[in-house]
């Protein structure tokens, strides 16, 4: 896999998007890795892939696995609560990890992305697709995975 810089920092929000076994989430574990020496990073985990991230010494990540309310929810989507929202607000990053997850409602959903952006919170997600329009102008930056 190439070399990730962010010599500069990550300027913008981020979408990362590729099929299945991509490599999305290998590509969101690097760049976590990376910045988490110096930012914040809360994960929002919604099929428990980050759990390794979870308290690593130094690095300031922090990973709330979601797994199981999408599981046990009827149309496979995460709530996200007001105490998650309140949380998310304290980190300088968050990423919404197979974020079409949480997009039940989508101006609902984008309305909180450009609240979160209005605070300074950088915003790195994961697409199986081309996101909905109204989420799609949040990010002008995008890696797109595409091989196995």
């Amino acid at each position: 896999m190439k070399e990730i810089s962010f010599e500069k920092g990550l300027s913008s929000n981020l979408k990362i998007l590729g099929n299945s076994g991509t490599g999305k989430t290998q590509t969101v574990k690097r760049i976590v890795k990376q910045i988490a020496d110096e930012y914040k990073v809360l994960i929002l985990d919604a099929l428990g892939e980050y759990k390794e991230l979870t308290n690593t010494s130094e690095q300031k990540i922090k990973v709330i696995d979601l797994y199981k309310q999408l599981m046990d929810s009827e149309d496979r989507s995460i709530i996200l609560t007001e105490e998650i929202k309140e949380e998310i607000k304290k980190f300088d990053f968050v990423v919404f990890d197979e974020t079409r997850c949480f997009y039940k409602e989508i101006k609902e959903f984008s309305g909180f992305l450009a609240e979160l952006e209005s605070e300074n919170v950088k915003i790195i997600a994961t697409f199986l697709e081309v996101p909905p329009v109204d989420i799609d102008v949040i990010f002008p930056t995008f890696i797109w995975t595409n091989s196995r």
